[in-house]
């Protein structure tokens, strides 16, 4: 029965990677050095970071202290109340997501109300965690409880640097090792007691309510990340048909979401379908409007498809959401040397490398300026 339930988890907690490759393509030799931006591969000092994004989180809680931002809607709001400071420290690979504390975001998400009723709840389980294990060791009974007691401790402990109940998995086995805990854990005591075999055959039909209840409501997710791993795969190995079409497939089971969207669009980029890149990177803007990568992705796919205004006025507003992102700046840079705007394109590149030297692309672009004679 755990074996079960830890393989029902297993399966909910694989992440595919879905971030897009490198894109070639395009209309000049400058624009084709921008890739556009969907995952963070570097990131700065873990505890420095989270710090600065719990500064973040408590902005939300303080914006609606009584009932909270609503649940779920925390990676919508957050972006709002980041600060300079945590915006330069991630230079442009910062991504709304969870806050890596599960206890701050609970009370950004649901309020002072929500954070006192989960306090009070946490409060009886680790009193009633603690009142069974004492008693188990008294009186020498099995080990489950000690195992049910020490998962639900570390899930909760994980949660002071980590969100682990965001994520379905965790939270599916949260519950399960909860109700688990309260089944063997209460005195055997009173009319009603259960033999142990019918106690533990009632456990392993709940387990398998649980699992199929978690398989109804979260298939359309897995569906999708199947679809997505699928059409990656088929992109790095060339099959750009074949990619095109497992992408759609994913859309068709989670049309709203920010990974599979910027993928459908890096996918239809990269085979120079501009007119579908575009269409897929604008559906990224609408429904998160406050990621700052899905405007510089946008501005990417119209500059390459030659609509240079319409992309300086994406990435433009991109840099004002978060000034600190060097590739969208090499690709503002880019777009201005296309229009022929020397002196604005050298202070792009320039910007870029100030933010991060690391990248080499905006050097090329200075080095191939001078080689023009376009600056001196």
């Amino acid at each position: 029965m755990i074996a079960l339930a830890l393989l029902t988890g297993f399966f909910f907690a694989r992440n595919y990677n879905l971030a897009g490759e490198k894109v070639i393509g395009g209309r000049s030799e400058i624009l084709r050095q921008n890739t556009p931006q969907n995952d963070m591969r570097e990131i700065p000092s873990a505890l420095r970071s989270r710090l600065l994004i719990w500064q973040a989180t408590l902005g939300a809680f303080r914006s609606r202290p009584v009932v909270g931002v609503g649940a779920g809607n925390l990676n919508e709001v957050v972006p709002r109340f980041y600060s300079e400071e945590l915006l330069k420290t991630f230079k442009g690979k910062l991504e709304p997501g969870t806050s890596h504390n599960e206890y701050l975001q609970i009370l950004a998400e649901t309020g002072i109300l929500g954070g006192f009723s989960f306090l009070t709840f946490l409060v009886l389980l680790l009193s009633f965690a603690g009142k069974v294990s004492r008693r188990s060791a008294k009186e020498k009974a099995d080990f489950l409880p000690f195992f049910l007691t020490a998962s639900v401790l570390g899930c909760l402990t994980a949660s002071l640097l980590s969100s682990p109940l965001q994520r379905p998995a965790t939270l599916f086995l949260f519950w399960l090792f909860t109700g688990f805990l309260a089944v063997f854990g209460r005195e055997k005591k009173g009319p009603f007691v259960l033999s142990r075999k019918t106690e533990e055959g009632m456990l392993t039909g709940f387990a398998v309510i649980l699992v199929l209840c978690a398989y109804g409501f979260g298939w359309r997710p897995i569906a999708a990340d199947f679809y997505g791993q699928k059409s990656f795969t088929a992109y790095r190995s060339g099959n750009r048909r074949q990619a095109v079409l497992n992408i759609e497939k994913a859309m068709a089971f989670q049309p709203q979401s920010r990974e599979l969207l910027t993928v459908a669009g890096n996918t239809y980029l990269g085979i120079g379908r501009f007119e579908e890149a575009i269409r897929y990177y604008e559906r990224v803007t609408v429904y998160h409007p406050y990621w700052p990568q899905g405007y510089g992705n946008l501005g990417l796919s119209l500059a390459q498809a030659g609509f240079f205004a319409e992309a300086e006025r994406y990435l433009n507003y991109s840099l004002r959401l978060d000034a600190y992102q060097p590739l969208v700046h090499n690709t503002l840079g880019a777009v201005y040397l296309q229009q022929g705007r020397q002196t604005e394109a050298r202070k792009e590149f320039l910007e870029a490398i100030n933010i991060d030297p690391s990248p080499i692309f905006p050097r090329l672009n200075l080095q191939e300026m001078k080689q023009k004679n376009q600056i001196k």
